[in-house]
């Protein structure tokens, strides 16, 4: 589906892609379905895990609507 190098920069870090992902994931209650690279990486990645809170606090009340259908969650091949 998505390579892993999409989510994470040169530096191994998420980039905007993995962090709206995992936001979108959030607001969706679809942590579960996420890579297990990026699931991995937040556990330990304090810096990462701090800026997907941050856009998270500061989307947690839109409509969800908006993200659906979600390019990655409902994906069909």
């Amino acid at each position: 589906m998505f390579k892993q190098f999409v989510f994470f920069d040169d530096n191994n870090e998420l980039n905007d892609t993995g962090i709206l992902l995992y936001v979108d994931a959030l607001r969706l209650n679809r942590e579960k379905e996420l890579p297990s690279e990026l699931t991995t990486h937040i556990l330990h990645s304090p810096n990462d895990r701090k800026r997907v809170l941050e856009y998270y606090e500061f989307v947690k009340d839109d409509d969800i609507r908006e993200l659906m259908p979600h390019p990655y969650f409902d994906h069909i091949n």
